[in-house]
């Protein structure tokens, strides 16, 4: 099984949102994404405009595409960083038979992960621990890949990203799915991206030259980056914003304030006018095992 990987001594980077923060508003998350979706915490992928996944099976979807990018096997040891309730690591685990270590700031997730790791019978392939990525402890080259579904952008980058570059193995891979902003979004994009930001609670916008720049600082080989905005969060929050003011909205009514549930909702419309206003990435990057790499896209 990886290594342990907490440490608990180093005061948290500025730039990031506190760990208890992470958590009060996760464990709201928990509530409404079920509502919205379902156990897993990211945005579905979509081949193209007539493809006729629902939300839930979109998002198992982009999963499969991360799993594709970290090319692990039997035996191969691999980071889950801000796993979630664990669905992508269980089938990480399942696929692969790779050993999965996930990681979140949030002990009901972990709980509720290693649960389901015991349920499905993967406890000895797969482990939950509660951590702050911000001071990940395990030994160098512990790890034959890492995989961040939306949680790098909770983080000091600058921080997170040289630790993961040591944990790796050489010629290990790091396949990320992140949000960042265009350089040519409008006025009124910005607006609602910055309101997504400060509910999704994002440490920052990276311009795609700024994440180039951070990856190469932490001495890893940027190997693809891909804007994949329309398969992935433009439909995701498209579809979020209907189920939420069909679906969830009642709902929570009884739990929560009118003006609380209205932000949601203005939220979501104005995502869906401005057509995703926060792009969204995949991007794949490697520890060098030799000096030199090319990359294949970038915009």
């Amino acid at each position: 099984m990886p290594p342990d990987v907490a440490s608990q001594d180093a005061p948290l980077p500025p730039a990031a949102p506190p760990p208890g923060v992470i958590e009060t508003s996760y464990d709201f998350a928990a509530e409404l994404l079920s509502k919205l979706g379902g156990s897993n915490f990211h945005c579905g992928w979509w081949d193209s405009p007539a493809d006729p996944r629902s939300l839930a099976e979109a998002q198992d979807h982009l999963t499969g595409k991360a799993i594709a990018e970290l090319a692990v096997g039997p035996g191969d040891k691999v980071l889950d960083l801000g796993c979630g309730m664990g669905v992508p690591a269980l089938r990480i685990a399942r696929e692969t038979g790779a050993d999965v270590l996930g990681v979140s700031v949030v002990p009901s997730h972990i709980e509720e992960a290693t649960r389901h790791a015991a349920r499905e019978g993967l406890a000895d392939k797969v482990r939950f621990e509660v951590a702050d990525a911000h001071h990940l402890a395990c030994p160098e080259a512990s790890f034959d890949a890492v995989v961040a579904i939306e949680s790098l952008g909770h983080m000091d980058r600058p921080v997170v990203l040289p630790l993961l570059a040591r944990a790796l193995k050489p010629g290990g891979r790091l396949v990320a799915y992140d949000y960042f902003l265009h350089g040519s979004a409008s006025a009124a994009q910005q607006a609602v991206a910055e309101a997504f930001r400060g509910i999704a609670l994002l440490s920052e916008y990276p311009r795609p030259e700024q994440i180039a720049r951070q990856i190469a600082d932490a001495g890893l080989d940027l190997l693809e980056f891909r804007d994949v905005t329309d398969r992935t969060s433009t439909p995701t929050y498209a579809r979020f914003g209907r189920i939420f003011r069909e679906e969830v909205a009642p709902a929570l009514a009884a739990a929560h304030s009118e003006e609380f549930l209205q932000g949601f909702l203005d939220l979501f419309a104005g995502s869906d006018a401005c057509r995703g206003p926060h792009h969204y990435t995949q991007w794949t990057a490697r520890r060098p095992a030799r000096s030199g790499a090319t990359v294949d896209s970038l915009g």
